[in-house]
């Protein structure tokens, strides 16, 4: 699942539910409409970045859109070049739980194989992992991309 990046100017936000922890918290927009007609459903935006997102609503200049798809969870917004060529992104280094999701990978794999001459019951933990593995994968992809983008300010 690449990075898709949109560009144009934006035209309107749809209805956004914000959720909050104590760490973070994101809004997911039911769409995010371009000017030439395209529209983004279901879009996470991490607060760091939904204030610029705002700001590039209220403005008329193109902006690019840099868009993780979430492949059955709503699409991240990853980073948002504004019209005047700065580029904000998420930083996603920040959190450091891969090593724990590679080790949850490994204990599932291992309790699969074991579980997996009991009629069959080791298949559940290897779709586990293989599912964890998957997310691993993705949130490697983003976090590459987000360190290619030349003068990205990570917020």
């Amino acid at each position: 699942m690449a990075i898709q990046v949109h560009r144009g100017v934006l035209k309107e936000l749809g209805d956004g539910t914000t959720t909050s922890t104590e760490r973070s918290s994101s809004t997911l927009y039911s769409y995010i409409e371009i000017e030439d007609g395209q529209m983004l459903r279901d879009v996470l935006t991490a607060s760091c970045l939904d204030g610029k997102l705002h700001a590039a609503l209220d403005s008329t200049e193109p902006v690019e859109l840099h868009v993780q798809h979430g492949g059955g969870m709503p699409d991240l917004l990853v980073a948002l070049r504004l019209g005047e060529g700065r580029t904000f992104a998420t930083d996603l280094d920040k959190d450091s739980g891969m090593r724990l999701m590679y080790a949850l990978v490994a204990c599932f794999v291992v309790i699969g194989i074991a579980l997996l001459p009991v009629l069959g019951a080791g298949l559940i933990p290897l779709f586990i992992a293989w599912r964890l593995w998957k997310k691993a994968a993705v949130l490697s992809e983003t976090r590459a991309h987000v360190r290619g983008l030349p003068n990205a300010i990570t917020v």
